[in-house]
């Protein structure tokens, strides 16, 4: 069967089948109106055939979303810091549970008129998750840290458990956010949502 699309004209385009969802992808976000009106009109008719539309639309959206997510490659954050009660303990943990990720302790910090000393962890040479001690603990806080395989997911669960952390989500497609999110979560001390999470198609 062969696929027909509206487009932002409002005439019938003649489409191939529809192969895959990176087909569909392609066919319908080529043209952002195209999306639009399929999703306003369900259904479709042709000369040839009627097409209820919306499976293959929300497989695009879905395929679309991962994509999106895939190919960030940056972030508004430049870092982020949690108060934790114990901070050798929490270095420890946190040296443990994020080695698999390529994430170590690069910078410890005695900022001026603070007395509290921070930790930086990060990798290539940029710290962007810092630890300091605080009387109030960031409890939780949800911190999610982006891989390129679902082995370093795994990896980070197994590590962050043996570590001491608890389970909050053992390593799994998470499909309510998109059909390739594959994350696990640890709850880290002081009970810190710590998450790995990789985006990119098996």
């Amino acid at each position: 069967m062969s696929f027909h699309y509206v487009s932002a004209g409002g005439n019938f385009v003649p489409g191939g089948p529809i192969a895959s969802d990176v087909d569909a992808l392609f066919s319908l976000f080529a043209n952002v109106n195209v999306a639009i009106l399929l999703l306003a009109r369900p259904v479709v008719r042709s000369a040839t055939a009627v097409v209820d539309t919306r499976p293959t639309t929300c497989r695009a959206i879905g395929v679309l979303w991962s994509y999106l997510m895939s190919e960030f490659a940056g972030s508004a954050i430049d870092h982020v810091g949690i108060g934790v009660s114990d901070i050798a303990h929490a270095r420890v943990f946190y040296e443990q549970a994020l080695q698999p990720l390529g994430i170590t302790l690069i910078m410890e910090a005695y900022p001026p008129r603070s007395k509290p000393r921070r930790l930086g962890f990060g990798s290539a040479g940029k710290p962007f998750l810092w630890l300091h001690e605080a009387a109030v603990p960031s409890q939780g806080a949800h911190i999610a840290l982006i891989t390129q395989s679902h082995r370093e997911v795994d990896a980070f669960y197994e590590a962050a458990m043996a570590a001491g952390g608890r389970d909050n989500g053992a390593p799994g497609i998470r499909p309510h956010y998109h059909s390739n999110y594959y994350a696990a979560y640890i709850l880290a001390p002081d009970g810190v949502n710590l998450e790995a999470v990789c985006q990119l198609p098996a």
